[in-house]
C-alpha cells in the first residue's frame, strides 16, 4: 500500500463506500489509475470489489440504477448522474482455448488474485479510500521509467488473450513509452496468434495506434513484430518497393508513412493516408529512361482499401469517405478558372474538400514536386475565394428546390432532379444568373421534350 492520495469523483466515491457499507472492499482499478497517476483524465471509473454481482445489486439496491452488463464475468452496470460505471467481482480467469478468452472465471475475494490476470503493470494497480494504492507488480515504478511492461510471464499473458499483444503496441504510443524487451520479444513470438482475433477487436486497437502522435512508430512496431501482415497484409508488397521517381526519395512504404505522419489525427484523414498509395506496385511501369510510373494507382489503391476498410468492419460512412479521397488525391492539378475549380468541388462534394486538400498537402510536402505544391496553393486560393463568395456549389445550395420544380409543371421525379442538376451547373458557370427564372427556361425545354 502507498500513501498516495488520487482524486475520485464523488459518484465513484458512492459506489464503494455502498459496497464497504454492506462490509465488502471496493477498489478504483484499472487505466483509471494509470491515467490518473499520469495528470491525464481517465475515461472510465471502473470498479473492483470482493462482492458478488448479486450482492453488488443488493447493496446498490434503492441507491443507485444497476443493470446487467456481463454478468457471467462477474460485471454489474451502473447508472449515477446519468453516467454508466462498471463493477466487478475480483476473478480469476480459468484456462484460455482460443488466445481470446477464458473458458470460464471464478470468483475470488482477493484482490491480489484479480490484478494477477491483468495485462500491464500500468493497468494492475488498484486505489482503495482506505487502503491508498495499491501497486504489487510494480505498475508506478514501469509509470516513471515509461515503461510498458507484461504482468508475470509475458508469453502466458500473449497465449491467453492475443490482443494484448496489439494493446501494448497502442498503450506505449499512446503514452509515449517504450515496451520492456522480454515483453517486447513475447509479441514477437506470440504475435501471430493476433491471426485469430476477431477484426472487430483488431479495427479498436488498430485504428487507435494511427491515431496517435507520429502514427508510423506504431506501425513500425507492428512490422517488426510481424503482426502487420495479420492486419493490413497489402502494405507488405510496399515495404522496400523502389519507385525510381526523381519526385520520390523514399520507397512506397516509406512515403505511406511519411505522409501518414503529416496528416492530422482525423480516422478518415489517417486511413486515407494509410491507403493512398497502396496500390503502386500494381501499376508500376518502367519508361525507357528507367523512370518508374504508377498510372492509375489512385484507382487501383481505392479497391484495396475498400476491401481492407470492410475486412475490418469499419462503418459505411467511414469506408465512402476514405474511398472518394483516396480516388481523387492525385485530381488537383492546374485549374484556370473559377469555373472548373467549382466543378471539380461539385464532383466530388464540397464536404470532401477540406480533407482532400490535407491529404495532398502531406502527399505534395512528402515529394520533390515543386509544382503539385504551387497547383494546391492556387486550388486552394479559388477555393476560397469561392467559400467567401457563398457560391452555391450543391442542389442543396440553390435558393430553389424541388417544391419550385413542381410548382412550374414538372411533378416526375426524374425530371426534377434533371431540372435542378442543369440549373447548378448553369448557376457554377454564372454565379450571377436569376435562378428561378433560368429554372422556368429549364423545364419549359424539358416540359417541351417530354
Amino acid at each position: 500500500m502507498e500513501d498516495i492520495e488520487l482524486e475520485i469523483p464523488e459518484d465513484v466515491v458512492s459506489l464503494i463506500r455502498a459496497l464497504e457499507e454492506k462490509g465488502h472492499e471496493a477498489y478504483v482499478v484499472g487505466g483509471a489509475i494509470r491515467d490518473a497517476l499520469l495528470g491525464r483524465t481517465p475515461k472510465d471509473w471502473d470498479i473492483g470489489t470482493s462482492a458478488k454481482p448479486e450482492e453488488v445489486i443488493e447493496a446498490y439496491s434503492g441507491k443507485f440504477r444497476t443493470f446487467e452488463k456481463g454478468i457471467e464475468h462477474g460485471t454489474v452496470g451502473a447508472i449515477v448522474d446519468h453516467r454508466d460505471y462498471e463493477i466487478t467481482t475480483f476473478r480469476i480467469d480459468k484456462e484460455y482455448l482460443d488466445n481470446r478468452r477464458p473458458s470460464e472465471v471464478e470468483f475470488t475475494s482477493s484482490l491480489v488474485e484479480d490484478l494477477k490476470r491483468r495485462d500491464y503493470t500500468i493497468n494492475a494497480m488498484a486505489y482503495g479510500l482506505r487502503t491508498g494504492l495499491v501497486d504489487i507488480f510494480g505498475g508506478r515504478e514501469d509509470m516513471a521509467k515509461k515503461t510498458v511492461r507484461a504482468v508475470g510471464d509475458p508469453y502466458e499473458r500473449f497465449e491467453e488473450d492475443a490482443l494484448r499483444v496489439l494493446r501494448g503496441i497502442r498503450l506505449a504510443r499512446e503514452l509515449n513509452f517504450h515496451v520492456e524487451k522480454e515483453t517486447f520479444d513475447a509479441m514477437i513470438e506470440k504475435g501471430h496468434l493476433v491471426e485469430k482475433i476477431s477484426h472487430d477487436r483488431i479495427r479498436q486497437e488498430f485504428t487507435r495506434i494511427i491515431m496517435t502522435d507520429r502514427p508510423s512508430i506504431g506501425m513500425g512496431y507492428l512490422k517488426e513484430i510481424e503482426v502487420l501482415k495479420y492486419i493490413v497484409p497489402e502494405l507488405e508488397i510496399c515495404i522496400g518497393f523502389d519507385q525510381k521517381n526523381p519526385y520520390h526519395t523514399k520507397d512506397v512504404y516509406g512515403h505511406i508513412m511519411d505522409v501518414l505522419d503529416r496528416t492530422p489525427s482525423v480516422l478518415e484523414l489517417r486511413l486515407a493516408a494509410l491507403f493512398h498509395d497502396i496500390g503502386k506496385p500494381e501499376c508500376f511501369h518502367l519508361d525507357y529512361h528507367g523512370v518508374g510510373h504508377f498510372y492509375g494507382h489512385e484507382k487501383v489503391s481505392e479497391s484495396l482499401a475498400v476491401h481492407i476498410m470492410r475486412r475490418l468492419n469499419y462503418s459505411k460512412y467511414t469506408v465512402k469517405k476514405v474511398a472518394t479521397l483516396v480516388r481523387y488525391h492525385m485530381s488537383i492539378h492546374e485549374f484556370k478558372t473559377e469555373s472548373s475549380v467549382k466543378r471539380f468541388i461539385n464532383k466530388i462534394g464540397k464536404e470532401n474538400i477540406e480533407e482532400l486538400l490535407e491529404l495532398q498537402a502531406a502527399d505534395k510536402n512528402s515529394t520533390n514536386n515543386v509544382k503539385g505544391l504551387q497547383n494546391l496553393v492556387n486550388f486552394r486560393g479559388k477555393y476560397d475565394k469561392i467559400v467567401l463568395d457563398e457560391i452555391p456549389m450543391s442542389l442543396k445550395d440553390l435558393t430553389v428546390n424541388g417544391h419550385d420544380v413542381k410548382e412550374l409543371g414538372i411533378s416526375e421525379g426524374e425530371y426534377i432532379g434533371k431540372a435542378l442538376n442543369q440549373l447548378l451547373q448553369r448557376v457554377i458557370e454564372n454565379p450571377q444568373i436569376d435562378q428561378r427564372g433560368e429554372l422556368r427556361k429549364i423545364v419549359e425545354k424539358l416540359l417541351n421534350e417530354a
